[in-house]
């Protein structure tokens, strides 16, 4: 079934019921499949099929309308966050040479601009807001001419490789059909959920999956609002009925403290989904005692639609475990030499998963393909440990482990212990070369503003704490240390300047 059909059955169901509130009105399922359908014909006409068509908006339900548009019409979304650095944009147009580009109203100047500045103004922009496409048939079908498959893409998504490069993940109907479904297993929506995500892009593949397309195609509601101040915010969810809460890990515990000071009457939140990392587990308590709201974390990647696992907070499972994996996806644990561990030894090696919702290929490059996609297995390199009690933890990315000799050093427990030490702020931990050639640890300090600490107090710390292979041999100190565009500590960029 294509991703179409199913939204046309979902709507069906509810079809008096709100799909979206946007600017404090609601539009129901059936104003929304009547219009995507009318918006279908639009697109046929004008661009006709088989095109890659960049969507450049600011949050709004023509996100999605745009999306079930270009699949309804054999066409590929390629969305992209407005908020990216024009050069990056520039050059996603080049690669997957668009064909149009399709935009929000509060930024036609912008594209209309860039394109011109590039040389590229022979690029179509079709600003969608600013039509209702009332002339075309409110059921679309695609010509019998065109021949449409559930293994057609739908989509082309961009993540980042541990290298820095971005890589191309195309989304097909059966892989966002596959991750809608079970997603459903650990959402559980009810009939009356409704879904805002807050302050950030629902153009970014997590939230454009588990934000906006998930809830559209389960009979939910979503919320889109630019509302932040917090008393104006709390009275719009309150009014939407909002329970389903997806932001940035890093903000949930300042918005949940935000909300608790100004006193007011508030929604019931059922779940709070963090992305893309883990909280601490004294946020997730906060948000129990005081909200009696679940978090759920969710593992996954952009390759297989952020739909691998999860973990609620109440589940007797360690803060780093990846959850229970969802149904539907097969998992191995290899070692360096692409061979299963045994599972009658503790099992610590890279996690391979496979499955309907899970990417075989990466869009028009061999190569990443070669090294991360094998046959139906993806290769996600990352570095998990499977326990007696089949409980997986995350213990970091492939590249980030260490080898010493013959031990296998995870350096997020090496830096977690440092930043113990009196005056550390920051810690990242890094296999180098030895003067004679052999690998060694490296410890790279930011320090807490005002202290004074030195390579020997590190040193002596270290000598007390860690055993000889874990002890880093080299000491060094920066000002700050690189983040990457998910907020973690860049490694690529370090293991390049300390090479």
């Amino acid at each position: 079934m294509l991703i179409g059909q199913k939204l046309a059955v979902t709507a069906n169901q509810n079809a008096i019921k709100p799909a979206f509130r946007y600017l404090s009105k609601a539009t129901n399922y059936k104003e929304a499949y009547s219009y995507i359908n009318r918006y279908s014909y639009f697109l046929q006409n004008e661009i006709m099929h088989n095109k890659k068509v960049l969507v450049y908006m600011s949050n709004c339900p023509h996100i999605a309308y745009t999306f079930f548009a270009l699949a309804n019409t054999k066409n590929i979304a390629v969305p992209v966050d407005p908020n990216s650095p024009e050069p990056l944009i520039v050059d996603k147009i080049k690669e997957l040479a668009i064909d149009a580009i399709i935009v929000s109203d509060d930024y036609v100047k912008r594209v209309q601009d860039m394109l011109k500045n590039n040389r590229m103004t022979s690029i179509r922009v079709i600003q969608c807001e600013a039509r209702r496409w009332g002339e075309y048939d409110t059921t679309y079908r695609l010509p019998t001419s065109v021949t449409a498959s559930d293994n057609d893409i739908v989509a082309i998504f961009e993540t980042m490789g541990s290298a820095g490069k971005p890589k191309l993940v195309p989304w097909t109907h059966t892989m966002v059909q596959q991750a809608t479904l079970v997603l459903k297993s650990i959402y559980r929506p009810s009939s009356i959920d409704t879904f805002f995500t807050y302050n950030a892009s629902l153009m970014n593949p997590f939230y454009f999956m588990h934000g906006l397309i998930f809830p559209l195609m389960s009979g939910c509601q979503i919320l889109i609002t630019d509302i932040t101040a917090p008393e104006d915010l709390a009275k719009e969810l309150l009014e939407a009925k909002a329970s389903r809460i997806l932001m940035k890990g890093s903000t949930i515990e300042e918005w949940l403290t935000s909300f608790k000071n100004i006193n007011l009457k508030m929604p019931l939140f059922r779940s709070f989904t963090p992305a893309p990392s883990p909280i601490a587990p004294r946020v997730e308590e906060f948000a129990l005692s005081e909200f009696n709201s679940k978090i759920l974390h969710t593992y996954g990647s952009v390759e297989s639609c952020w739909a691998v696992s999860a973990r609620q907070f109440e589940e007797p499972e360690p803060f780093d475990s990846v959850g229970q994996f969802l149904p539907g996806v097969k998992t191995r644990i290899i070692d360096e030499n692409g061979d299963d561990i045994p599972g009658n030894k503790p099992q610590i090696g890279q996690l391979i998963i496979s499955g309907p919702s899970v990417a075989t290929a990466y869009f028009n490059d061999k190569e990443n393909t070669k090294v991360n996609m094998r046959g139906a297995w993806y290769f996600t390199g990352d570095f998990v440990e499977k326990d007696k009690k089949n409980v997986v933890r995350f213990l970091d990315r492939k590249d980030n482990i260490c080898k010493v000799v013959t031990t296998t050093i995870v350096p997020k427990h090496i830096e977690a212990k440092l930043r113990e030490c009196p005056g550390v702020d920051q810690v990242a931990i890094l296999m180098t070369k030895d003067q004679i050639g052999k690998n060694q640890l490296t410890a790279i300090i930011v320090k807490k503003i005002g202290q004074d600490i030195s390579g020997t107090d590190i040193t002596n710390f270290c000598k007390a704490n860690f055993t000889d292979h874990e002890r880093p041999k080299m000491i060094a100190f920066m000002a700050e240390l690189p983040i990457d565009p998910h907020g973690q500590i860049d490694k690529y960029k370090l293991r390049f300047e300390f090479a």
